[in-house]
């Protein structure tokens, strides 16, 4: 090589040590990949309800409740309303649900026992004008 030329080769290997490459086969090596870190997670809000939208069984298991608890529940202040289960409500074919309920007495033993009742419900409509179309209870004892 001539003193030009390797001259040359020495000030393009000092540059590319200066850029944080090293050139162990002539060529420069890749830059490193920038990582991305995350700080805040995007959450899309869901739209509001309107009265006009059709229940969900959570919906009708809510009115069927509020039902048993204006009637057996109100009238028999020591039972309660067991809590919402997705296997107590079955959707019907015409898209009404029915809701079956449990209602026991924490205070029932062995020795005296209270027993409570199931209630079905059957209930249609929207969000705003839920209607509870059939209701009836069954003692357990």
């Amino acid at each position: 090589m001539t003193r030009p030329l390797a001259a040359l080769a020495l000030s393009i290997a000092a540059l590319a040590a200066l850029a944080g490459c090293s050139s162990t086969d002539g060529l420069p090596e890749p830059m490193p990949v920038p990582t991305v870190t995350v700080t805040e997670t995007a959450t899309a809000t869901p739209a509001p309800r309107s009265a006009d939208d059709p229940l969900t069984a959570l919906d009708a298991w809510t009115a069927c409740s509020g039902a048993v608890r204006a009637t057996y529940v109100l009238e028999n202040p020591t039972t309660e309303v067991l809590p919402y289960s997705s296997d107590s409500v079955v959707v019907q074919p015409d898209g009404a649900y029915e809701v079956t309920l449990a209602v026991e007495n924490p205070a029932s033993t062995v020795e005296s026992p209270i027993y409570g009742v199931q209630a079905t419900c059957l209930v249609a409509g929207t969000v705003g004008e839920p209607e509870i179309v059939s209701f009836g209870f069954i003692g357990l004892g």
